[in-house]
């Protein structure tokens, strides 16, 4: 990880978008463990593994392709494959295509009341590549090639996942429907959140250089800045606008990418009108 000191600065991202909406029927909902086919027929929002307040939840999202220039896969690095053009994509090969569209992860998340209208909430996730099951770290995809020529070199690039099991997210916290919801621990950077919600491919690694790279928005620069290792995040809405803000807890000494940070952020839905405008230090 970087450990260059912190310049001091700010940068204000704004995006907007309009969404579309859809009005299809209801359908009904499977009788989701009838049978094996029926539950791969539903969806995961139709049939959750949901028991005590608990849900476990995952994606795989594994392919195969041809790369004009490529680069040999690495089991480490978010992607696998170099999907964008780098000084390491030198020759064209057929591989394998982990997480192209979405990354893969398994995870638990957790909400139960605690008293009327407060909950006890958390979520553990770790995203990983499916062909080589190692976790995503980018890196360790940068040491695996350490004094290798680049020519013998497999895909490498920095990324914020680099801490196993929590490579995602680990927080817990409370949510009222009223007050809003305050977390603490590993989370995203509203500045990251933001950055997927808005891109039209939703932030596909394979589609999307702003899903590939962290730096160019959700890190506001930096990578590692996408995710926070130690934080605490408060989000509230109301009547369709919504306020949060988070700080980092620590410096280097707890993981972070920086010795100090915070980001605000303000937004608001009107129709089918959507803005939200993020700062972030």
């Amino acid at each position: 990880m970087s450990r260059s000191p912190l310049l001091a600065g700010a940068a204000l991202l704004a995006l907007v978008a309009f969404a579309g909406t859809s009005h299809a029927a209801d359908a009904a909902k499977p009788d989701c463990f009838s049978s094996v086919s029926t539950w791969f027929d539903a969806s995961a929002a139709d049939c959750p593994l949901s028991a005590y307040g608990l849900t476990f939840y995952g994606t795989i999202d594994a392919g195969g392709g041809y790369e004009t220039h490529g680069a040999p896969l690495n089991g480490d690095a978010k992607t696998g494959v170099g999907e964008l053009i780098s000084k390491i994509n030198d020759r064209g090969l057929w591989e394998g295509v982990p997480n192209g569209m979405s990354q893969s992860n398994f995870g638990v998340k957790y909400r139960g009341e605690i008293v009327p209208g407060w909950f006890l909430i958390g979520d553990l996730n770790a995203g990983f590549d499916p062909l080589s099951t190692q976790f995503a770290n980018g890196p360790q995809s940068l040491v695996d090639n350490n004094n290798i020529a680049l020519a013998k070199q497999n895909y490498n690039t920095d990324s914020a996942r680099s801490t196993g099991f929590d490579n995602t997210r680990a927080y817990v916290g409370i949510s009222n429907k009223t007050f809003g919801t305050l977390t603490v621990g590993r989370q995203y950077a509203f500045s990251a959140d933001m950055a997927n919600a808005y891109d039209p491919f939703g932030g596909a690694y394979a589609f999307s250089a702003i899903g590939n790279s962290s730096t160019f928005v959700g890190g506001t620069g930096d990578t590692e800045m996408s995710q926070w290792n130690r934080s605490v995040r408060y989000q509230v809405g109301y009547k369709g606008l919504r306020f949060g803000a988070m700080t980092q807890i620590g410096g280097y000494d707890q993981g972070n990418n920086a010795q100090g940070a915070y980001q605000f952020e303000l937004g608001g839905d009107l129709g089918h009108f959507s803005v939200d405008a993020i700062y972030s230090y």
